[in-house]
């Protein structure tokens, strides 16, 4: 699983709410795909930015995913970077292209474990999915060492 963080949570958060509220939307678009879309919040970059990225290699985002190279200097490899820096792994990413990944869907409602990857409303689902996983899996409490206090400070 991602290396889960506030900032990732949000990121996937945020792109389910944009896709939910309505923002262009189209499985076969580089820009609008489900990668595409997170890529957009991830990065800042428009969905024609990030689909002309990708047109400088051939194939989708599970093909470029495995293609992956980052020091070739292609603007959608360094993309991906940036994905992977918050913590995404190329992996998760294929996943979320086809809404796949056995961690999430295994959380889905019983009624809702199969997904059609190009279906707004489940790209919606599953998205929220996995960031309640993500939040899950945050550290609640940060570890801190017991101290030694002197007998004469002691509460009693």
């Amino acid at each position: 699983m991602a290396r889960s963080s506030v900032k990732l949570i949000r990121a996937i958060r945020e792109t389910a709410r944009r896709i939910q509220r309505g923002d262009k939307y189209a499985w076969g678009h580089m820009g609008s795909c489900n990668c595409g879309h997170l890529a957009q919040t991830i990065t800042g970059y428009s969905k024609g930015k990030i689909h002309g990225a990708a047109m400088w290699r051939y194939g989708d985002w599970r093909e470029q995913l495995r293609d992956y190279c980052p020091q070739s200097g292609l603007p959608l490899d360094e993309m991906i970077d940036q994905m992977l820096e918050l913590g995404l792994t190329r992996e998760e990413l294929s996943h979320l292209e086809m809404l796949t990944l056995p961690a999430v869907v295994e959380h889905l409602p019983a009624d809702r474990q199969h997904l059609k990857h190009n279906v707004r409303e489940d790209v919606v689902l599953y998205l929220h999915t996995w960031a309640d996983l993500l939040e899950e899996a945050l550290p609640t409490k940060v570890a801190t060492p017991k101290l030694q206090v002197p007998a004469h400070l002691e509460l009693v």
